[in-house]
């Protein structure tokens, strides 16, 4: 079982200011999937709020007992093509990707989801409500990546 496997699927990703994903809900979706290798250039692990390399790095080293305790060796998981500007997207992994970074590791493993997938898993920002019911799409999303 991958959550007892890994026990990283915790917390949420945020989408953009008002919708956001439960990490817990992709579990069942990720059972049955290898990770994939993938450069760790073409993904996308800055976050929202227009964060440079720099800040994201001092945010998530900040936190040193958890930037210590990264398991380079754990998948994380990425959506592909999300945008047109972006090949994959971090959903889980940031410490990760940040302690990959500054040891200069080029690729990683990954889970991978689809971004039908990936939408499929919205939920408002405040009330944890599913968006799947709404129709929300990303593209009717004002995202903030």
């Amino acid at each position: 079982m991958i959550y007892k496997k890994y026990r990283t699927l915790r917390g949420n990703h945020i989408v953009n200011s008002e919708t956001k994903i439960w990490i817990r809900d992709l579990i069942d979706l990720l059972e049955s999937r290898e990770p994939q290798t993938i450069n760790n250039s073409d993904i996308n692990w800055l976050g929202c709020f227009g964060r440079t390399l720099e800040q994201r790095i001092q945010q998530k080293t900040n936190d040193r007992q958890r930037f210590q305790n990264a398991d380079i060796t754990v998948p994380g998981i990425v959506v592909k093509n999300p945008t047109p500007e972006e090949k994959y997207r971090m959903l889980d992994g940031t410490h990760r990707m940040a302690k990959m970074h500054l040891s200069g590791v080029q690729e990683s493993k990954q889970y991978v989801i689809t971004k039908d997938e990936y939408e499929s898993f919205f939920r408002d920002r405040k009330t944890g409500m599913p968006l799947k019911e709404k129709g929300v799409s990303l593209k009717e999303q004002k995202s903030i990546h």
